[in-house]
This record gives C-alpha cells, sequence and structure tokens, in this order.
C-alpha cells in the first residue's frame, strides 16, 4: 500500500493525519488532544477555564465560613445547565472541576478547618445537583465524583492528610434525603388573652426541614382548627389580627404544599396538631424567622420574649419581640449594653443556623441585659413541663480575662424572688469558662460543665415545676446529661415563674456572648422521651468537631487525705484510665491507688492508705500511647490528656502530722528458770544460763488507731545492763492482743 502524498501533514513529519497519532506534533496524542491540528494548544480553555477560574473565586471567598463556602457551592452548580452542557459533562467534567478547584484552594489556604471546609463544599456540590430541574442528572454518579475527587486531590494537595470517612457517608445521606424525610411543624402560639377572646399569639408554618423544596416554585398553605377547614387563611402564618371565639380551645394544624427538585407533581405535607394553650417557639437571627427589639405596628405581640436591661441600677423594661421580623438596631442604651442581631462575616463567627445570630453585650456598667419570658401565657405555673435550648458561643478573648463577678446566663425564677434564681446557670468569673449551679437549695455551686471558647455549645434544660419532690430539673450540654436534680422547683411562694438569658448580675467588664437557635416549647413535640429531644440537633449548620485535647491545671488532695484530685481544663469522660497508668508516691515510698475516677473536670485517685498534711506527696500519670485511647484520661470528645511528668501534690489534708511517739511498755513479765516476776513496767530483766529466758511486753496503742491513725510501728529492745559479761541471743516475736 502506497500512502496518498496529497493527505495533509500538519507537523510535517512526513507522516500523513490520517496515519499520524499526533497531527499537530505537540506530543499530545489526538485523542487526548482537545485541539490536534493546534500544536500551541491541547487543553479546552475555553468554558472549563472560565468555570475553573469562577470556582477558585467561589472557593476564596468561602474560606472565611463554611456556610458560606456551601452556599456558593450550591449555587454554582445549580447553574450547571444554562451553560448549555449534557448531564454527562454536568455529572463528569464540570462537577470534577468545581470539586478539584475548590479542594485545591481550601487545601493551599486552610489549615486548621479542613474538615468542616471540605465537608461543606461535598455537601454543596450534590445539594446543587439535587436543585438541578431542566435536566435529569445522576446524583449518585455527580456524589460518586465528588467524593473521588476531593480524595484524589487532597492526596495531591497534602499527602499526610486524610479525608474523613464520614464525609463519603454524609454524601449517602444527602442523596437519600428527600421527601420522606421533610416534614412541617407549627411554631408560635395560640393562647388566648386574660382580658378578652382575642388571641395574642401567632402560629407559623415552618417549612425549612422540606429539604427537597423546590424554592423556584409556589407553596401553598392550608389551615385547619379541629380538623375543620380554616377557610380564608392560606398564607404561611396566621398573625396581624384579631380572632374571635370561633377557635377558641381548639387545635390546629396546617398543611403545606410543594414542588420536589427535579418533580412536575405536587406534594403536600401536615404538621402535628398544636393544642390550644400550647407554645413552640424556635427563634434565632435570621431576617424573616428572627429575634427584633420592636412590637408589631397593630400591637399583637408574636414572640413571648422581651428585652430586660438595667443600667447603674436603673432599670429599662423593652418592648415585646416579633417572631417573623428583620434584622434590628442596638438598643436606646447602647452606650451601656444592646441586644442585636449580627451577620456572621461581621463578627467571624458562623452561625448555628443560617448567616444570622444575636449577640449580647454589656459594658462595666451593666446590671443586666437579659431576653426573658415577659407575657403571662408562657410564664411556667406548677404541674407544668418547660423544656429550653440555645446555642451558646463565648468568645475567648472576652472570656479568658479573669474579672471581678461571674455571670448567671440563663434563669429560671419565680416573681417576688429578689435573693436570686430558682435555678440558675452560673459562668465563672476565673477565665476557666466553668458552668455551676445557682440555687436557693445548695448551700455551695454545685459544678456542671466546663466549655470551651471560640465554638458553639447546645444547652438544654427541661424542668417540671412542682412544690413537691415531683419536680425535676435536668440540663443537658452537647447532648450528654451534665446535671440533674429531683425534688421542689417552685419552692419560694405560689407566684408563676419566667425563664431569662443573656448576662444578669454586675458585668464590671466589657462583655459579650453569641446565641442562636433558641427553642422554647412547653410540650415534647415530634419526639417521645427527653432523650430523644436531647438528641435533636438545634441546627443546621454542623458544630465544629472537637479536637482540643483536655490540659492539666492543678493536683490536689482531699480533705480527709484519702484522694489526689488532678483537675482539666474541661469536663471529662466518664471512661477513663486504669490504676495503672498512675504513678503514687508519699514520703518517696510508692503509694497504692484503689480506684480511679472522674467527676466533671476532675480525676479521683483514692489511695489505699491516707496520708498526713505533711507528707510530701508527688504523681505522674502514662497516655497509654500517642493516638486517641479507649482507657485514658479523655474529655467527652474522646481527645485524650497528654501524659504528665512527676507533680507535687498540693495538700488540704486536715489529718494531722505525722510524728514519732515514744512509748513504754503497760505490763511486763519475765519467765525464768520455771519462776515468774512482774511489774517494773519499764524493763524486764533476763537472768539465767543455758536455760531460756521468756520475756512479755504488751503496749497500749488504742488512742492511737482510733485517732489519726498509725502510720508504722517499730519493736527495739536494747540491753540495759550486762552481768559477768555472759554472752546471750534474743529473738523478737509479735503477737496482737485479743482484748
Amino acid at each position: 500500500m502506497v500512502a496518498n502524498a496529497d493527505q495533509l501533514d500538519t507537523d510535517n513529519d512526513l507522516q500523513g493525519n490520517v496515519c499520524d497519532s499526533d497531527d499537530d506534533g505537540d506530543s499530545v496524542l489526538d485523542y487526548a488532544d482537545a485541539f490536534p491540528l493546534d500544536p500551541d494548544k491541547s487543553e479546552d480553555r475555553g468554558l472549563s477555564t472560565m468555570l475553573n477560574n469562577l470556582t477558585t473565586a467561589v472557593a476564596t471567598k468561602g474560606l472565611d465560613s463554611p456556610a458560606m463556602l456551601q452556599t456558593l457551592t450550591e449555587s454554582l452548580v445549580r447553574n450547571l445547565p444554562a451553560l448549555r452542557v449534557t448531564e454527562e459533562e454536568i455529572e463528569q467534567t464540570y462537577s470534577e472541576t468545581i470539586v478539584q478547584a475548590t479542594t485545591s484552594v481550601v487545601m493551599e489556604n486552610e489549615t486548621e478547618n479542613l474538615d468542616s471546609l471540605l465537608g461543606t463544599l461535598s455537601n454543596g456540590v450534590v445539594q446543587g445537583a439535587k436543585q438541578i430541574s431542566t435536566v435529569n442528572v445522576d446524583i449518585a454518579s455527580i456524589a460518586q465524583v465528588t467524593s473521588e475527587s476531593l480524595t484524589t486531590t487532597a492526596a495531591e494537595e497534602d499527602s499526610q492528610y486524610v479525608v474523613p470517612e464520614n464525609l463519603t457517608t454524609d454524601l449517602t445521606d444527602i442523596i437519600n434525603l428527600t421527601s420522606d424525610t421533610a416534614y412541617v411543624q407549627i411554631l408560635g402560639s395560640n393562647n388566648q388573652s386574660t382580658s378578652n377572646d382575642q388571641f395574642d399569639g401567632v402560629l407559623y408554618a415552618d417549612i425549612k426541614h422540606i429539604h427537597d423544596l423546590d424554592i423556584s416554585r409556589a407553596v401553598e398553605y392550608q389551615w385547619f382548627a379541629n380538623e375543620e377547614l380554616m377557610p380564608g387563611y392560606t398564607d404561611v402564618a396566621i398573625r396581624g389580627m384579631r380572632w374571635n371565639s370561633t377557635y377558641k380551645n381548639k387545635s390546629f394544624r396546617v398543611e403545606v404544599s410543594y414542588y420536589p427538585v427535579g418533580l412536575s407533581e405536587k406534594r403536600t405535607l401536615s404538621s402535628d396538631n398544636m393544642a390550644w394553650g400550647n407554645f413552640y417557639f424556635n427563634y434565632g437571627g435570621e431576617p424573616g424567622n428572627g429575634y427584633q427589639g420592636t412590637s408589631n405596628s397593630d400591637g399583637i405581640r408574636d414572640i413571648i420574649i422581651m428585652p430586660d436591661y438595667q443600667c447603674n441600677n436603673a432599670k429599662a423594661l423593652g418592648s415585646y419581640l416579633q417572631y417573623d421580623s428583620g434584622v434590628s438596631e442596638p438598643s436606646n442604651e447602647a452606650d451601656c449594653h444592646s441586644i442585636k442581631t449580627v451577620h456572621q462575616d461581621d463578627v467571624g463567627v458562623t452561625a448555628r443556623e443560617g448567616e444570622h445570630l444575636i449577640e449580647f453585650s454589656a459594658k462595666e456598667i451593666s446590671n443586666r441585659t437579659e431576653l426573658g419570658t415577659g407575657d403571662t401565657h408562657h410564664w411556667f405555673f406548677e404541674g407544668e413541663d418547660i423544656y429550653f435550648a440555645y446555642s451558646l458561643y463565648l468568645p475567648k478573648e472576652e472570656w479568658d480575662p479573669i474579672t471581678k463577678y461571674s455571670t448567671i446566663i440563663t434563669q429560671l425564677r419565680q416573681f417576688g424572688m429578689y435573693e436570686g434564681p430558682n435555678f440558675g446557670l452560673r459562668l465563672s468569673n476565673e477565665g476557666d469558662h466553668k458552668l455551676i449551679m445557682e440555687s436557693m437549695l445548695f448551700d455551695d455551686y454545685p459544678y456542671i460543665a466546663t466549655l470551651k471558647p471560640d465554638q458553639w455549645h447546645d444547652i438544654k434544660i427541661h424542668s417540671k415545676q412542682s412544690k413537691g419532690n415531683d419536680g425535676e430539673v435536668n440540663i443537658w450540654i452537647d447532648n450528654q446529661l451534665a446535671w440533674s436534680y429531683d425534688g421542689p422547683t417552685m419552692y419560694y411562694s405560689d407566684d408563676a415563674g419566667y425563664i431569662s438569658f443573656g448576662m444578669y448580675t454586675e458585668i464590671r467588664d466589657d462583655r459579650k456572648f453569641y446565641v442562636d437557635v433558641i427553642e422554647q416549647i412547653d410540650h415534647l413535640y415530634r419526639v417521645d422521651s427527653l432523650e430523644e429531644w436531647n438528641q435533636q440537633s438545634p441546627g443546621d449548620n454542623p458544630t465544629s468537631p472537637d479536637t482540643n485535647a483536655p490540659t492539666f491545671q492543678t493536683a490536689t488532695t482531699s480533705n480527709d487525705g484519702t484522694k489526689v484530685l488532678l483537675t482539666y481544663s474541661e469536663t471529662l469522660s466518664s471512661t477513663t484510665a486504669a490504676a495503672s497508668d498512675f504513678t503514687l508516691e508519699v514520703d518517696g515510698s510508692a503509694a497504692t491507688i484503689s480506684g480511679v475516677a472522674t467527676s466533671g473536670s476532675t480525676v479521683e485517685l483514692t489511695l489505699t492508705n491516707a496520708f498526713k498534711n505533711d507528707q510530701t506527696v508527688t504523681v505522674a500519670y502514662a497516655d497509654p500511647t500517642s493516638s486517641n485511647d479507649t482507657n485514658a484520661i479523655q474529655d467527652t470528645a474522646g481527645n485524650d490528656a497528654a501524659s504528665l511528668s512527676d507533680t507535687i501534690v498540693t495538700s488540704n489534708s486536715t489529718a494531722g502530722t505525722s510524728a514519732t511517739t515514744k512509748l513504754f511498755a503497760t505490763q511486763d513479765a519475765s519467765i525464768k528458770e520455771n519462776s515468774s516476776t512482774n511489774g517494773n513496767w519499764s524493763k524486764n530483766e533476763v537472768y539465767g544460763g543455758s536455760t531460756p529466758v521468756i520475756a512479755f511486753v504488751e503496749f497500749d496503742l488504742n488512742s492511737f488507731s482510733q485517732g489519726d491513725g498509725i502510720q508504722s510501728a517499730t519493736f527495739r529492745p536494747y540491753v540495759r545492763t550486762l552481768k559477768n559479761n555472759q554472752s546471750s541471743k534474743f529473738s523478737t516475736y509479735s503477737t496482737t492482743s485479743k482484748e
């Protein structure tokens, strides 16, 4: 066969293009060359380059906030069909481009928040793909490409970094998060005013848990009272009007009809019924569903909380707060304190839900800056259960400094009780971020937990209101039961009570903290038990994983000298180290540890023998391995504390000092050559030659064994007088009297 001499030979290599595998001679084979006849180009730098540049800009913008990164990534993927690309290109080429470019930017610029950012990146890609409705894309395929591209790119950028396994699991959950897991709930209150038959609240259809909602298409609402349709009530909320007695003593529910993403048929969801007199409030800093320090123009109060300020002992109650409102301005006493909503980018704190959060700020002349239940319908009364939850963020720079006074951040208080709250969460002023319980029931302040600054903590409180012993209070911190009490809770008087939160008592220093996702209800909703309620996540934005290990602070003894107490910087897990991991010495001699336990942020080592306050005690601890272990000193997140070298223990023992005491015999007797002598009480006379002589001596130690205890006892016989220069042998035996 002879080649056609007239065929095109682009690279002039004397091999025609038909037979040449690299027509333009740029060392990129034709099958992989986007421009096989152009030696200067081999890649498509048009749409791909544009998308890569756009993604890089999105990723750079999202570095400051995982929530923003997810939102921007969702938008980027959701709008890919506008580029007139095919389903396959979206599933493979462009999803991969977005993941690779974003992962590279994150890996190059972020070292402390990698897991969170990469998690929100992958979530954003899949969530965005689920919102594509103009073409039919395979969500599972995009999730697989996302997982593989993220893992590969992260390894290329940093070979030491391992992508957490749960990212893949989370993607699977997102894929399966369809209409089957969506639900609607009613927020607000239908309570009746005491003065007339007019309602005082608002009912609001909360649809934030409809994860497959197509936000570009209309949503319809229909309200029902005792299962009868309420004509004309077709808005997201029932508010801004005075209801007549037609609906008095009835229960309410709402039906929501919407279009799921990618489907052409509507779906209808129904809320559970809210009984007459119940309330359920869930609010934060988001516009349209947040906190604002003003009341409605029509005078109807939509939400149950109101601000309560006190500056230089001058008290000022704010107006009732809207449920459905926008971002507020600082209070008119901003020179003293303020409660306002802020955007997460403005304060550098990622909101627990959405992008806004509530900032409590108080200056040194402030006595209080709180939000509290100011409406009679939402106070607590005898026999009622109250469920209260919120997320709390303590900025380190604000709460590390030691101040003059500690601060109550949450209180349950009966009206007229001026001595203090029935139960109050008080934040330490020692810069150690400890939470303690203040109550008239206790002489001291029981320890609850140690919080960590610069991260969200989820706090949940359940209280059963009772004057009798069937009352109870339970407090959970980050889904762990931290403190509980059984007994009277309304012990002050017959008056009702209220809940308030913020900063209370004299501040004496400029302080602020942030709160988000506040929940206040008088009945369990969509769950059947306290345990289920406690496990519910209060916000859509995940909290950053706790990777900080507890640090050692102090080593002291108990007052009775039977325990060594090791205090750490945070609450410890009840699963702890073994006794063999500790080394304990008293005056240089090894001491036996009979038990190890934890209580709050303290490790308690129980000793077999107590020690005196003048003895030197040292302790050391060896962490089993360099990684996190099942049995070790660890926080509730499983982070192991570091090993502890020999450390002197500060003695708080009141067991007295150790001393050496010389005792003389209270009785003695000698048996010599078949005869006996006794009664000289101070010495034994031993006579005889080859015949053995036996001497008995008794000492009374009862006063010591019943008092401070005996550390050791030594019997030292000695020769006082030796007659006739006779040599002798002595043997000593001991026994215990039965008397």
